[in-house]
């Protein structure tokens, strides 16, 4: 760091420029604002991680489709010093223990799995590159959110700034459809997902079939562009967004403040508007359940549930009703299975391939069943050649499986995937304890961990139909979702301990949560 002080003062002293010494002065007073409230930093990185903004400033100018390359490590690497700033004054000038966490240790275990995968990969260039994403995205982020998020404040703040998040990047895509400006990406937060790009004949034939509103095999309106945010895929833009909602709805149901539940209201609907737009029918199907949930869960009330269903309604109608009919397609997949006379209900190409690509991960984890075929390694060595075997629509380049459990199996086998699953279930079993132990004495703490759960129950349900393609949205979830458990366990023992009859009713805990923290 010091040599990295004096090498920006001796290009600043050579090279002085009005741009650079308007970024110097903004860079220190960002830094001062850091160190007086270092909580600001935190905030600070989350929202620029959820919102992609530190992909998109390190992007090469007129490539805003295109991966940013070393530049990405080196804008994570700052983000990751901010918050590593924070865990250090929380530790030495708050005096609190360093956290390690059974969620973390679960990572590791994952970590070592890959390693002993990894004997097997046929590319040792895209294992490593695997391993390091899941080192720099998975493990550090982790590590570094449980240990600067130890209060209910700024839990509450946190998740107030991913809505705010999720609201801007819904904002700029619903804002896109409405002016009809999808040519216009606005910096790259309104990137759109327009399919395989064929010939100009092709591409014009698509043009004359959406004017009169021809509706495709997959439901959709052809030549439909679907939304994908600033992460240039609609699936994956989709599911960072359903998993905001039960965030919003629980900010809804435990804010004090009309205005701020207000604010719940209105970004709920601009995620559900931007989900609309990616047309993704795993995460609007995981909408739904989720929505269910919780009105069995108690962060719905009956007029809750009607009114919301009204508003959804009208969201569809405005801003996208085809998407009724691309819902409805979901009844054809069983002809995949049981094979249709009627051509008109048999399933689209996207339902195939991702049918074809599930049992081609399936057939790998088979052929290589305790430790897999190496991270990274299925879709360029061995997605062609099983799909192809299949035989129902030949596959000309590598695809990931679509399923992250599958792409586990088939990478890592079965050692790594009971890895991944048991991180996922050991967090999720730490919030439903926590939920059951406060739901009588603390109802604002229990709907807490509801909704922290059923965040990760949308995550969970998206990955059965789509793979970890940035992986820092599923590790951060996960991390606030444990540092979640960790607080409400805390603030309950806090009240039993002051409160002798809530002592009394207190259920002890049979499994330790995965927000409990070993203290070095």
């Amino acid at each position: 760091m010091p040599c990295a002080s004096i090498g920006f003062l001796v290009f600043y002293l050579l090279k002085p420029t009005v741009m650079l010494t308007a970024a110097t002065l903004f860079a220190f007073g960002l830094l001062a604002m850091f160190i007086r409230w270092p909580e600001t930093g935190t905030l600070t990185v989350l929202f620029l991680l959820y919102t992609n903004i530190a992909v998109l400033a390190v992007r090469p100018p007129g490539s805003e489709g295109a991966a940013a390359g070393p530049r990405l490590v080196v804008a994570l690497g700052a983000m990751w010093l901010i918050l590593g700033a924070s865990m250090i004054y929380q530790v030495f000038v708050r005096k609190e223990p360093l956290l390690i966490d059974r969620g973390f240790m679960l990572m590791i275990a994952f970590l070592t799995a890959c390693l002993a995968s990894s004997l097997f990969a046929r590319d040792q260039q895209l294992m490593g590159k695997y391993l390091a994403d899941y080192l720099i995205e998975g493990v550090a982020l982790y590590f570094l959110v449980i240990n600067v998020i130890r209060d209910f404040a700024t839990l509450r703040r946190a998740m107030w700034v991913l809505l705010l998040a999720g609201s801007l990047m819904a904002s700029f895509s619903i804002m896109q459809k409405v002016t009809h400006t999808e040519q216009n990406t606005y910096g790259g937060f309104a990137l759109m997902d327009r399919g395989p790009q064929y010939n100009q004949d092709a591409q014009e034939t698509l043009q004359r079939e959406r004017a009169a509103g021809k509706i495709g095999s997959g439901g959709e309106l052809v030549g439909q562009a679907r939304s994908a945010g600033p992460v240039d895929a609609s699936n994956q833009y989709a599911g960072i967004l359903v998993v905001l909602l039960p965030l919003a709805v629980l900010r809804f149901r435990t804010e004090a403040s009309r205005t701020l539940r207000v604010l719940a209201v209105v970004a709920a609907g601009l995620i559900f508007g931007g989900i609309l737009l990616t047309f993704s029918r795993g995460c609007l199907l995981a909408a739904v359940v989720v929505f269910i949930l919780m009105s069995f869960m108690g962060l719905l009330k009956l007029r809750h549930i009607l009114i919301s269903m009204v508003c959804v309604g009208l969201l569809i109608a405005i801003l996208q009703p085809t998407v009724v009919t691309r819902m409805m397609t979901l009844g054809r997949i069983n002809a995949l299975f049981h094979g249709s006379d009627d051509g008109g209900q048999t399933p689209d190409g996207s339902v195939i391939l991702r049918y074809e690509l599930d049992v081609a991960a399936w057939q790998v984890f088979l052929n290589h069943p305790i430790l897999g075929v190496g991270p990274g390694q299925f879709s360029t060595y061995y997605s062609v050649n099983y799909v192809n075997r299949i035989g129902l629509q030949e596959l000309k380049k590598g695809y990931q499986a679509h399923n992250l459990y599958f792409q586990a199996l088939a990478e890592t086998g079965l050692i790594g995937l009971a890895c991944f699953v048991s991180i996922m279930a050991s967090i999720m079993l730490g919030l439903w304890k926590e939920r059951g132990r406060s739901a009588n004495s603390r109802p604002e703490l229990a709907l807490t961990a509801s909704a922290f759960f059923l965040s990760l129950t949308a995550f969970s349900m998206f990955s059965i139909f789509s793979h970890l393609t940035d992986q820092r949205y599923f590790w951060l979830m996960f991390a606030l979702s444990s540092a979640a458990t960790r607080i409400v366990h805390r603030c309950c023992k806090e009240q039993v301990a002051d409160d002798p009859s809530v002592r009394r009713s207190a259920a002890p805990g049979l499994w330790p949560e995965a927000g409990d923290a070993y203290s070095n």
